[in-house]
């Protein structure tokens, strides 16, 4: 009856785990700037993965499927969570602030023109490494001056001006992916 009432716990805490967001699972505050978790990222993976890594379970049927699922969705958290993008509007849904990407595209005409010149350079630069590399530079400034930005942001918590750099660093993480499938 005992073991019945510990496994009962484990499935119960497994499904709970199932239901947490990425912060959550790695317990941490909800930042956006991962330094301040006390326990870096990477270390938190690895405990977690070693406490529920389907290979540690497989000599118990009855989990095993579960334990995959957790470990899957432990993984998802992780990636979740080491990018800035998908950090971001985890921290957004969590404050209340439903961002969808594939619609909400308006953006200033600024902003536009500024992604229009992007696509351009991109076009001239095509096949051309040295270029290329000069583009995807600049990109990543831009890019590194948003991500401080949003931190900013958040910790100010002015949420609906962190949702608009959110779509401005969508725009610039599709173009460094264009960017990289540029190269010879």
């Amino acid at each position: 009856m005992n073991k019945e009432n510990e496994l009962a716990k484990l499935h119960k805490k497994l499904y709970k785990i199932l239901t947490e967001d990425a912060f959550t699972v790695f317990e941490i505050p909800p930042n956006f700037d991962l330094m301040s978790a006390s326990t870096p990222l990477n270390n938190k993976l690895h405990e977690l993965q070693k406490k529920f890594h389907p290979d540690n379970w497989t000599s118990n049927p009855s989990i095993y499927g579960l334990i995959t699922r957790v470990s899957s969705h432990i993984n998802s958290c992780y990636q979740e969570l080491k990018n800035p993008l998908s950090r971001s509007l985890l921290l957004l849904k969590l404050n209340g602030f439903h961002l969808d990407l594939a619609k909400n595209t308006q953006m200033p005409q600024a902003f536009l023109f500024e992604q229009m010149e992007f696509h351009e350079l991109l076009d001239e630069a095509a096949n051309d490494c040295d270029k290329l590399e000069q583009l995807e530079q600049n990109l990543e400034n831009k890019q590194k001056t948003v991500i401080e930005e949003l931190g900013s942001l958040f910790n100010q918590k002015q949420f609906e001006q962190a949702l608009e750099l959110t779509k401005q660093l969508s725009f610039y993480q599709k173009l460094a992916d264009l960017i990289s499938r540029q190269y010879p």
